[in-house]
């Protein structure tokens, strides 16, 4: 694995830990909402750091703004 990609894997854990967290919390009101975009968020970039472990760190761009994922 590329250093991109283990940092991708680091975040995606992070992500998750703090949509479990959330989740668990019933004081919070949107605890559903914040759930599903960690969760969505971790899966994200889950998929990045496989695309990158296939293809290479530029599969995770578009060809026509280098900048963006």
């Amino acid at each position: 694995m590329n250093s991109i990609s283990n940092k991708l894997i680091e975040k995606s854990k992070e992500a998750f830990i703090m949509a479990i967290e959330i989740y668990n919390k019933p004081s919070i009101k949107y605890r559903v909402e914040g759930f599903s975009f960690f969760i969505c968020n971790a899966w994200e970039l889950m998929l990045k750091a496989h695309l990158i472990n296939i293809s290479g760190d530029r599969s995770i761009y578009y060809t026509d703004n280098p900048n963006r994922t």
